[in-house]
């Protein structure tokens, strides 16, 4: 009766972990490919940069935290420092219009891409459903390096995390 018990829980926490798409979106898992359309109408995939680092940051225009690293994003990557070690930059907005997004983008004179969740899949599969912003660290293999929940406070905070991509 014991062994068949243990039996039923295995089975169903087996199937509660599919139901939820539990995943390894954590240091060391694999980051999922996605595409997603950008503000200038064509399609990105993550799998385009496939052996360079990747800086992939969750953001929404209204949220305050994310205007306050917006600039230390721009900054880091017009940075020939940056540049020469081959990171790439990208955001994904929170579900808005592209509208408000472009004005966003122009405020900030944001120079990467910015593209488009209007469903919220890839803020879904990344499990960012309650706080932003949400910076992925993805190594030239595709390997989340780090993940960090909230704002940077400055670009050398910013920056500490970018030396650690590009050193794994």
């Amino acid at each position: 009766m014991r062994s068949k018990l243990i039996f039923i829980v295995i089975i169903a926490l087996v199937a509660a972990l599919a139901v939820t798409g539990c995943s390894s979106i954590a240091p060391g898992g694999k980051a999922p490919d996605f595409t997603l359309k950008g503000l200038d109408g064509e399609e990105y995939s993550l799998s385009d940069y496939e052996g360079s680092p990747i800086v992939l940051n969750f953001f929404a225009t209204w949220c305050g935290p994310c205007q306050l690293e917006s600039p230390f994003f721009e900054t880091a990557h017009a940075s020939a420092k940056w540049q020469d070690e081959g990171i790439i930059f990208i955001a994904v907005d929170r579900g808005e219009s592209a509208d408000l997004v472009k004005q966003f983008k122009d405020y900030f004179g944001i120079s990467f891409p910015i593209l488009l969740d209007s469903n919220l899949d890839i803020f879904e599969t990344y499990n960012v459903l309650s706080g932003i912003p949400v910076t992925f660290f993805i190594d030239k293999r595709g390997i989340i390096q780090e993940i960090k929940t909230g704002a940077f406070s400055s670009l050398a905070g910013l920056e500490a995390s970018l030396d650690k991509l590009v050193g794994s």
